[in-house]
């Protein structure tokens, strides 16, 4: 064989290697990294599945099967794995994996979705005295700042102290500075700065017509946020009475 052909059969063999190599790259970066694929649309974005039962209860058991098999914690996993639990009634398992991805986790996106998940369940399980050590971070995530909205709302709802609701409409305007404003979110806002103006007429004249229509007006306003957080949430099944208590907080 003459030295040309040497050589041409020489770089051959090379580019076959470099070929080999760099598929063989591919694989194992598709064996490591692949399992987060199919669950990345949805884990990060609102966490929870509109999937039935049967079927968070198998994700759940492949993204277990995921966060087993790593050789580093999966926090985002970690994160969804608690979202999931949350929606099967495993709330105190839910809480601790939740907790895990908030306080371990260098990912901030998972952290915040941590933070805004504990958040809604917070409120839900009428926990809200949990919430302080999450709200900086779910102010970075558009589900924590729905959990904002509703955190000042509810603290409202139950103290009736119009310094909770001003909270919430500067909450619902960071959302609209943040997020898109949708007509929805609109209507909100709009409903709960008339019952800031109701809130005030009322105070100067106890016995005016604003003080007889508050109370309706505050109706509608907490079953509202009754209702979003409950679509947040996906919940399959009504809360359990044992609360799920944070391994982290109190």
């Amino acid at each position: 064989m003459s030295g040309l052909g040497v050589l041409s059969t020489g770089f051959y063999i090379l580019r076959s290697i470099k070929l080999f190599c760099f598929l063989l790259s591919c694989l194992f970066f598709l064996t490591v990294c692949g399992g987060s694929g199919s669950f990345d649309s949805v884990a990060l974005n609102d966490c929870f599945s509109d999937h039935s039962e049967s079927e968070i209860a198998k994700d759940l058991g492949d993204i277990n099967a995921a966060i087993e098999k790593a050789e580093k914690p999966l926090f985002d996993y970690i994160a969804l794995a608690g979202c999931y639990n949350y929606q099967l009634g495993n709330y105190v398992l839910a809480d601790q994996q939740l907790n895990q991805a908030f306080n371990q986790s260098e990912d901030k996106e998972a952290k915040n979705v941590a933070a805004s998940v504990l958040g809604l369940v917070y409120i839900r399980h009428s926990q809200k005295r949990k919430i302080k050590p999450y709200v900086a971070s779910a102010s970075q995530h558009y589900l924590g700042r729905w959990m904002l909205v509703l955190y000042y709302t509810e603290y409202y709802r139950e103290n009736g102290d119009k310094g909770d609701l001003s909270s919430a409409i500067k909450a619902l305007e960071n959302k609209h500075k943040e997020d898109d404003a949708t007509t929805a979110t609109n209507r909100l806002l709009a409903h709960m700065q008339h019952i800031h103006t109701l809130e005030e007429s009322c105070i100067s004249k106890p016995d005016g017509e604003a003080c007889s229509e508050l109370e309706d007006e505050k109706t509608y306003l907490f079953d509202t946020a009754f209702g979003t957080l409950t679509r947040l949430l996906r919940e399959q099944r009504p809360p359990s009475e044992e609360p799920p208590e944070s391994v982290d907080s109190a």
